[in-house]
């Protein structure tokens, strides 16, 4: 908003600033796929580990996600 006149380069910046944070979400996301779509045996392992670990601890792996605040 502040860079009007110069919309493409406003919008260069941004792009600037979000990509390495938007891969960092992205490449999360892609490493969630397996564990949290499993079946089988994998799901029972899966589950086993998950009820043991404190919810401190499955939330504080994100703290980076959820915990960001704008520059």
């Amino acid at each position: 908003a502040r860079d009007k006149p110069n919309l493409p380069r406003a919008l260069e910046g941004y792009q600037r600033k979000r990509r390495s944070r938007a891969k960092r979400v992205a490449d999360a996301s892609r490493a969630n796929t397996r564990p949290y779509h499993a079946s089988g045996l994998t799901a029972m392992a899966r589950n086993a580990v998950l009820t043991t670990l404190p919810p401190e601890r499955l939330i504080g792996r994100y703290d980076w996600l959820y915990g960001w605040r704008a520059d």
